[in-house]
């Protein structure tokens, strides 16, 4: 659970070698532990063994020229976190789980209080990367990454964007407002805390989780609800809301207004992650239409089009990315496997699902540590019995 909870930070940072992050070579340790010493049986459903059958075929059947990595059932990417899918869920401790999600949570909140506050007073962000070269993301070097941490306009903690950080602590809030519901409350001080960061945090994708996550808390609150409950709630509610009415209209919510205009730019960072890729599915070949295409051959595709440029990486939500790498058929076999997980899974697990589904339809989340985090919890439907110990 502590590599689990690792992941999302780890997975950006090389061991030895850019090939491969310090995440995944973790990650690859716990799986040889677990095929060779524990000798823990790895399975699956049903549903999932025939999109993973199917992405195995059709990665086979769409490339254009022979590559090692064809061997390799659905590709490294969708292998390994097949694998690792699969062999963590007999570990998974949501109890856990949740102590370290929310540890590392704190301590992000934390540093972000200080990047945001000597910001305000020198004009330069703390920066808490560490010095390790080259970082595993967008192709920038450490260098690279900490001048555009310093000179930009939200922290992020020791995430590589401030997307990052808000999509760690939604997976800790989702956890806290869920997993134990025994407890009986609608919300408390983690959740608070949790839920002030991610606004203070102005990630459009964490403003959008937030709401997600609490409408379904007050929908699935509902039946529990007593008089002095619901009068806590809409205090709760009344407060919240005039702090975020003041807070947009005195100047720090124009950020997020601005961000909204984005989607009127074809080269902004919003356009780009939510809109685009509907466009680039939509120059496929009928047939690659249908069991998808590889990422490298789509960026070629999409460069002769005019509407994609090298160099700048490609990038897609999650849903586009499981229309253009899988295709129509990948993205209903994902949809039959999400849904029949839905109907069986507990309220955490529903939860998990919504959220990933929030976030797909904003960030490139397809294969990633958060994906991973989220499929797990819902997958294994932390079912918990009146101890606390998960059955």
């Amino acid at each position: 659970m502590l590599i689990l909870a690792l992941f999302p930070i780890l997975s950006y940072y090389p061991f030895f070698s850019e090939l491969i992050s310090i995440g995944n070579t973790l990650l690859l340790v716990f799986l040889l532990y677990v095929i060779f010493a524990h000798h823990k049986r790895i399975d699956y459903p049903k549903p999932f063994v025939t999109l993973w059958i199917f992405v195995a075929v059709a990665s086979v059947i769409t490339a254009k020229s022979f590559k090692v990595t064809l061997l390799i059932p659905g590709g490294v990417s969708f292998c390994m976190f097949a694998v690792a899918l699969g062999a963590i869920k007999p570990f998974f401790n949501i109890q856990y789980l949740r102590k370290y999600t929310f540890i590392i949570s704190a301590l992000a909140i934390a540093i972000f209080i200080v990047q945001e506050f000597t910001y305000s007073k020198t004009g330069i962000r703390f920066v808490a990367l560490l010095p390790m070269d080259p970082l595993l993301y967008a192709g920038m070097t450490y260098k690279e990454l900490v001048a555009s941490h310093i000179s930009s306009e939200r922290s992020c903690a020791f995430f590589c964007e401030t997307a990052y950080y808000a999509q760690y602590l939604l997976i800790s809030l989702c956890i806290e407002l869920f997993a134990f519901t025994q407890e009986n409350k609608l919300f408390n001080v983690r959740t608070v805390i949790l839920a002030i960061a991610l606004l203070a945090s102005r990630s459009g994708c964490g403003i959008v989780g937030l709401a997600t996550l609490l409408f379904i808390k007050f929908i699935s609150y509902n039946k529990k609800l007593s008089f002095s409950s619901i009068t806590i709630s809409c205090l709760f509610v009344g407060v919240l809301t005039y702090f975020l009415g003041g807070w947009i209209t005195e100047g720090s919510g124009n950020f997020l207004i601005e961000r909204s205009a984005e989607f009127n730019s074809d080269t902004s960072s919003g356009y780009i992650r939510t809109i685009r890729g509907y466009f680039i599915y939509n120059e496929l070949p009928s047939f690659n239409k249908i069991l998808g295409m590889s990422l490298n051959e789509v960026g070629v595709l999409a460069e002769s089009r005019g509407i994609y440029e090298q160099g700048t990486g490609f990038i897609s939500n999650g849903l586009q990315s499981v229309l253009i790498i899988h295709g129509f058929i990948g993205l209903f076999l994902w949809f039959v496997f999400l849904t029949i997980i839905y109907k069986h899974t507990s309220l955490i697990g529903r939860a998990s699902l919504l959220l990933l589904l929030s976030l797909s339809l904003m960030e490139s989340v397809y294969l990633s540590p958060i994906m991973l985090i989220l499929l797990i919890t819902a997958q294994t439907g932390c079912k918990i019995n009146k101890t606390n110990r998960m059955v």
